[in-house]
């Protein structure tokens, strides 16, 4: 959501029907942007300006947009699954002591669900037996024993 109010801000600093050459500047880096709760955002980021803010900054957006994370809702867990796995398999690297708590104390602070969420995903073990995946696996070996 506060991607699009940046995007807002953004659009409306350009919207203006006056001579660009004329109006003089657009926003500016002082310029304060704000989400709908009145959080002060980085106009770079969108991030909300708050303790943890660098952390994040520096090491989520040093590898992709802000914008792949803001536009997800997680709880404390939630966040820290993901910091675990993109360390496990996406070559995240280690943080110093008390880095990681911090990104994760922003994170679930300032994205944290709103109203209604979905639920987690049911394990894969409790799930059913897939009937149509058996078949999809006859059906590709019966192709390629045909094809022998």
């Amino acid at each position: 959501m506060g991607f699009w109010l940046v995007a807002a801000a953004v659009a409306a600093g350009c919207a203006r029907d006056e001579d660009p050459a004329v109006a003089g500047p657009g926003p500016t880096a002082d310029t304060p942007v704000l989400d709908e709760d009145g959080r002060r955002l980085d106009p770079a980021t969108g991030l909300v300006l708050a303790d943890g803010y660098e952390l994040v900054a520096a090491n989520c957006v040093a590898c992709h947009s802000a914008q792949q994370f803001l536009r997800q809702r997680g709880t404390r867990a939630t966040w820290q699954g993901i910091l675990d796995w993109m360390q496990a398999s996406q070559g995240l690297w280690e943080f110093p002591e008390g880095v990681e708590e911090r990104i994760v104390d922003y994170l679930a602070t300032h994205y944290a669900p709103e109203g209604e969420w979905r639920r987690a995903p049911i394990p894969a073990e409790l799930m059913p037996p897939d009937p149509a995946r058996a078949q999809m696996r006859e059906l590709a070996e019966t192709v390629r024993s045909s094809r022998r």
